[in-house]
């Protein structure tokens, strides 16, 4: 006989001679390792229904949160709409609260608006009504100045007249009427008017020889020739 088939052979032996008690206690569970799987089990209920009840809080609570921002966004938007359209201070009356602060009708606004830009337009026209008196009063003051010159000017004599050039002015003066003297009278006449004032033409006619000053006065404009004459005369 083959040595496996005398192991079998013992092992079914072994098995015949065991029987009733010795039997169930042989392959009778372990009670330690039944415990240990029953307390196992135990822990995967608990860890199980405290999973259930985390995962329902927590889908409690989003709901809840879900709720409150659809109601927030509700009243925001109902409130902005009354605002705008002006009853809200009608709907804070009805209920017995106090209007709020600063709260004001879009007509209200519009009003104010109106009423800022009138009272702007009115300090500009004060203003530039001011300014306008301001400029005719610097006027008055620059006539009346200009005024004062000219008297001054006119009671001015010829030698004072003289001594307000300068030497260098002189001489060039005295060279020219020198020039206009040997000139046309008509052309030089037409030439100095051009050129020169009225005080400076008298200087000039003064540096000429008499017989060309007097043709060329001749020539020159009347009113301009005789106020030459009254410089040269004063």
């Amino acid at each position: 006989m083959s040595p496996a088939a005398e192991a079998q052979k013992s092992a079914s032996s072994k098995s015949n001679k065991l029987g009733g008690k010795e039997f169930e206690e042989t392959f009778k569970p372990n009670k330690r390792d039944k415990a240990a799987e029953d307390a196992q089990d135990d822990k995967k209920d608990k860890n199980d229904k405290k999973d259930g009840k985390a995962k329902k809080s927590k889908s409690g609570l989003s709901k809840i949160i879900i709720i409150l921002m659809i109601l927030i966004v509700l009243i925001g938007g109902a409130g902005a709409a009354l605002y705008f359209s002006g009853n809200l201070s009608s709907v804070f009356a009805l209920i017995g609260l106090p209007k709020p602060a600063g709260g004001q009708t879009i007509e209200q606004q519009q009003a104010a608006l109106t009423q800022r830009e009138n009272a702007l337009s009115e300090k500009e026209k004060s203003l530039n009504d001011q300014q306008a008196k301001l400029d005719a009063q610097q006027k008055a003051l620059d006539d009346a100045a200009s005024a004062a010159s000219a008297s001054a000017a006119a009671n001015i004599t010829f030698e004072q007249l003289l001594a307000s050039f300068s030497e260098e002015k002189l001489a060039e003066l005295k060279q020219v009427g020198a020039i206009y003297s040997k000139m046309d009278a008509t052309a030089a006449a037409a030439i100095m008017t051009k050129i020169y004032e009225e005080k400076q033409i008298a200087v000039i006619v003064y540096y000429m020889q008499p017989a060309a000053s007097a043709l060329l006065l001749s020539k020159m404009d009347a009113a301009l020739a005789a106020s030459v004459t009254q410089i040269l005369a004063s």
